[in-house]
């Protein structure tokens, strides 16, 4: 639940910055679009996009506790997120990392920006922008479920634990002196293999 609404609250904080360009706001801004028409549309885009994002940590909750095909669904949801997420922010920020020296020429379309400033935008993106995917993707790889790989829970909770043998003398006694019936019924249960402890 926590990690959900730290993802609901961290996507929020995003839509606000992005609701503000939307609105035809322009502090903060690297350039000049080209098209202001166009730019206000594309962050309202976004929003919805970041709308969407805040809501589904909470929407999910109820899939963890399915099973099966739901569950593994959101599964592959949030893990799809975190990994678009990340790779989004290693690899924009890494791009920055190297222009700011000049080792990396980033295009910036002209239908999208009439004038803008390199090294604002490569410092904006660095600092605030990438962190953002970083922290968002991370935030759903941690969400309630996505912890358990599918394979070890199976029906979408933790693996059941090995029942424990009694340790009491007395019944270690009566395991290792069974009968021989017991014993063929023991080895047929688990074919070609010897007995078998738990640690």
């Amino acid at each position: 639940m926590l990690a959900s609404t730290a993802v609901s609250l961290w996507s929020l904080f995003y839509t606000g910055y992005r609701g503000y360009y939307a609105a035809g706001g322009t502090w903060f801004l690297p350039g000049r679009p080209a098209d202001p028409a166009q730019f206000r549309l594309i962050n309202a885009a976004a929003v919805i996009i970041l709308v969407v994002a805040a809501v589904t940590p909470f929407a999910i909750l109820p899939l963890w506790q399915r099973r099966g095909v739901v569950w593994r669904a959101a599964l592959g949801l949030c893990w799809t997120v975190a990994v678009g997420c990340v790779m989004h922010a290693l690899i924009n920020a890494t791009q920055r990392i190297l222009s700011l020296p000049g080792l990396l020429h980033i295009e910036y379309r002209a239908s999208v920006w009439a004038s803008i400033n390199t090294r604002t935008t490569d410092l904006q993106d660095l600092l605030f922008n990438e962190p953002w995917f970083l922290l968002e993707g991370l935030g759903f790889a941690d969400s309630p479920g996505s912890r358990w790989a599918p394979g070890l829970t199976g029906a979408g909770g933790p693996a059941p634990r090995p029942r424990r043998r009694s340790a009491s003398p007395s019944s270690a006694c009566s395991q290792r002196s069974g009968s021989s019936a017991s014993s063929s019924s023991s080895d047929a249960d688990s074919p070609g293999r010897g007995r078998s402890s738990f640690a």
